[in-house]
C-alpha cells in the first residue's frame, strides 16, 4: 500500500504541477496572443530569423507544442512555406529548454515554493479584477504559484530513504552502463512523454527522480533523448488532418529530434562528460556528475546542448529535412495531395493565438460561395441539356461543401468559447460565426436557383433575351459585390475594414433587382410557358436579391457588427 500512495503522490504532483503550466500558459498567451501571433506570422525566409522568432514564442508561451502546432497550421493555411517553417520549429525545441533552466534554478536550487502563497495573495486581486489584462496577468501568476507548489509536492513525494525502495533496488539491478540500459530509459522517456502529453513536466519528472536518487544522472540523460523525440507526438496527431504541406513540416519535426537522438545516443558518454564540463564552467561546479544536488543544472545543460548542438548541425540543411520526410510520406503522398483539405482540427485549441486562422477558414469559405456564382451564371448561360444538368450537379456539389464548411467552423468556434477569451476575442469569434451563417444561406439561395433551372430545363420552358441579360447583369454586379467582400475577408484588420463601398453596391443592386421584379407582371403575356418563365426569373431575382444582402451583411459582421 505504502508503493501505491507514493506513486498517487507522484502522479498528483506532476498533475498540479501540469495544471499550474497551462494556467501560466493560457495567461500569458491571452495578454500578449495577437503580438506573440503577428511574430510568428512574420517569419521570412531569414531562417536565423526564423530560428529566434521560435525561440521566443516558446519561452514566452512556454510550450514548444502550442508553437510547433500552431506552425504547423500555420503550412496547413498556406501563411508560410514549409522551409519558412523548419527555422521556426528548431528555434522551438530551444525554447523549450527554458522552462528546465527555471525550475532547475528557481524550484530546486532557491526553493521559491514559499513563496507561492503571496504569489496567490498578488495574483487573485489581479485575477478578479474586471480589466481583462489585469484578469490574465493574474491568471499568469497564479500558475506560476502553481507551479512551485506542484514541484515542491513532488519533490516531497519520495521517500527520504531510496535505499530501501525495492523500485530503486530494480533500477540499480538494469543499469549496466550499457546500450541495452541507456534504451531502456530512452524508451521510458518516450513513454512518459506520450503519456503526459508534455516535455517540460517529463523533463522536471527526470530531474527529481536523479536528484532523489532513484536514477543516475547518464539514465536521465537518456530519458531526456526519450523526452525529447515524445515532445513530437502532439504536432505529428495534429497534422494528421491536415494537407500534405503541413505534414511535411510536423515530419521535419520529428526527424530534427530524431537525428539529434541518434547523434547523442552513439556517443552519449562524451556528450554527457561534454555537458558535465560545460555545467562546470557555467556554475563553478568542480564536477557536477559526482555531485548530486547539481543535478538539475547537469541535466537542464544537457537539454539545451542537445537541441543547440542539433539546430546547428541541421539549420543549414532545411531542404534535406524536406526531402527526407518527404520520404517517410512518399508511400501515399498522390493521396495526401489529393485529399488536401483544410481541416480546423490542425489548429489545436488556443483561440488567442488562432483566430488569424478562422479569419483564413472564413476566406476560403467565401471563395467557395463566389465560385457558385461563376457556375451559376455558366448555368444561365448553358443551352445543351447534358452540360447544364453537370452544372446543376456541381452547384450541389458546391452546396454541400458549404454545408460542410460551417458544420466545421462553427463546431470548433463552439468548442473554443467553452473556455474563458477575452473580450476581444470573443467579438471575433462571434463575428466569423456570423460570416460563416451568411455564406451557409448563400450556398442555399444558389442551390434553390439551380432547382429553378432544373424545373426549367424539365419542361421546357425558355428565357427571354431580355430576362437572360438581366440575369447576367445581376450575376455580374453580384460578383462586383462578392469582390468587396473577400477583400474585406482578407483584410487582416477586422476592425479598420470600411464598408460604405460594400453598402453602396448593395444598394445599386437592390434598386436594380425592384426595378426588374416590379416591370415582370408588365411584360407576361397569357401564354402559359410565359407565365411560368417569369415565376421562375421572378423566384431567381428574388434569391440574388437576398444572396447580396448576405453579402452586405458578411462585410457588416467583419467590422463587429453582429
Amino acid at each position: 500500500m505504502g508503493g501505491i500512495i507514493i506513486i498517487f503522490q507522484i502522479l498528483g504532483s506532476i498533475c498540479f504541477f501540469m495544471y499550474g503550466m497551462k494556467i501560466m500558459s493560457d495567461g500569458i498567451q491571452k495578454v500578449a496572443g495577437p503580438t506573440l501571433r503577428g511574430t510568428l506570422r512574420s517569419v521570412t525566409k531569414n531562417r536565423v530569423f526564423g530560428f529566434l522568432t521560435g525561440l521566443i514564442t516558446t519561452g514566452v508561451v512556454q510550450s514548444s507544442s502550442a508553437t510547433t502546432v500552431l506552425t504547423v497550421s500555420f503550412v496547413n493555411a498556406g501563411l508560410i512555406t514549409t522551409i519558412e517553417s523548419v527555422g521556426i520549429i528548431m528555434g522551438a525545441n530551444v525554447g523549450t529548454t527554458i522552462t528546465a533552466w527555471i525550475v532547475s534554478i528557481l524550484g530546486f536550487k532557491i526553493k521559491l515554493h514559499w513563496l507561492s502563497i503571496p504569489l496567490f495573495v498578488l495574483g487573485l486581486p489581479l485575477f478578479l479584477n474586471k480589466s481583462a489584462k489585469y484578469k490574465y496577468l493574474g491568471e499568469f501568476i497564479i500558475g506560476f504559484a502553481l507551479i512551485f507548489l506542484g514541484l515542491n509536492f513532488l519533490q516531497e513525494s519520495f521517500p527520504v530513504s531510496a535505499q530501501d525502495n525495492g523500485i530503486i533496488q530494480w533500477i540499480k539491478e538494469i543499469y549496466k552502463g550499457n546500450v541495452f540500459s541507456y534504451f531502456v530509459m530512452f524508451l521510458a522517456g518516450l513513454a512518459l512523454t506520450i503519456v503526459l502529453q508534455s516535455s517540460s513536466a517529463a523533463i522536471i519528472l527526470t530531474m527529481t527522480l536523479v536528484l532523489k536518487g532513484w536514477i543516475p544522472i547518464e539514465m536521465g540523460a537518456a530519458m531526456i533523448l526519450g523526452e525529447n523525440i515524445g515532445t513530437t507526438i502532439t504536432a505529428e496527431i495534429s497534422a494528421i488532418v491536415a494537407n500534405y504541406k503541413a505534414k511535411i513540416s510536423a515530419r521535419i519535426h520529428t526527424i530534427f529530434n530524431v537525428l539529434g537522438v541518434i547523434i547523442f545516443g552513439i556517443s552519449l558518454p562524451i556528450m554527457i562528460k561534454i555537458t558535465a564540463w560545460i555545467t562546470s564552467l557555467i556554475f563553478g561546479i568542480e564536477n557536477p556528475l559526482n555531485d548530486i544536488d547539481s543535478a538539475p543544472f547537469l541535466l537542464a545543460t544537457f537539454h539545451t546542448f542537445f537541441n543547440v548542438v542539433t539546430t546547428l548541425i541541421l539549420i543549414g540543411f532545411p531542404h534535406f529535412l524536406k526531402k527526407l520526410a518527404s520520404l517517410t510520406l512518399r508511400s501515399n503522398e498522390e493521396k495526401l495531395i489529393k485529399n488536401d483539405i483544410s481541416s480546423l482540427s490542425v489548429l489545436g485549441n488556443s483561440p488567442e493565438l488562432i483566430t488569424e486562422e478562422l479569419k483564413k477558414e472564413s476566406l476560403k469559405f467565401g471563395l467557395l460561395a463566389r465560385k457558385m456564382n461563376t457556375k451559376f451564371k455558366e448555368l444561365i448561360n448553358s443551352f445543351a441539356e447534358e452540360e447544364q444538368y453537370a452544372l446543376i450537379k456541381r452547384i450541389k456539389d458546391l452546396e454541400d461543401e458549404t454545408d460542410e464548411k460551417e458544420v466545421e467552423i462553427v463546431s470548433y468556434i463552439t468548442k473554443l468559447t467553452m473556455s474563458e477569451n477575452t473580450p476581444r476575442t470573443s467579438i471575433r469569434l462571434r463575428s466569423i460565426i456570423g460570416i460563416c451563417q451568411k455564406l451557409e444561406e448563400i450556398g442555399d439561395l444558389y442551390q434553390l436557383n439551380a432547382n429553378e433551372v432544373k424545373r426549367k430545363v424539365k419542361k421546357k420552358i425558355w428565357f427571354s433575351p431580355d430576362q437572360r441579360g438581366n440575369l447576367n447583369y445581376v450575376i455580374d454586379q453580384t460578383e462586383s459585390a462578392f469582390e468587396l467582400m473577400l477583400k474585406n475577408l482578407a483584410n487582416p484588420h477586422y476592425s479598420k475594414v470600411d464598408k460604405s463601398e460594400s453598402k453602396e453596391t448593395r444598394n445599386q443592386i437592390m434598386k436594380k433587382i425592384s426595378k426588374l421584379r416590379k416591370n415582370v407582371l408588365e411584360n407576361v403575356d397569357e401564354k402559359e410557358e410565359n407565365v411560368q418563365s417569369m415565376i421562375i426569373y421572378n423566384a431567381m431575382l428574388a434569391s440574388m436579391d437576398k444572396i447580396n444582402s448576405y453579402i452586405y451583411d458578411i462585410s457588416k459582421n467583419i467590422t463587429g457588427e453582429i
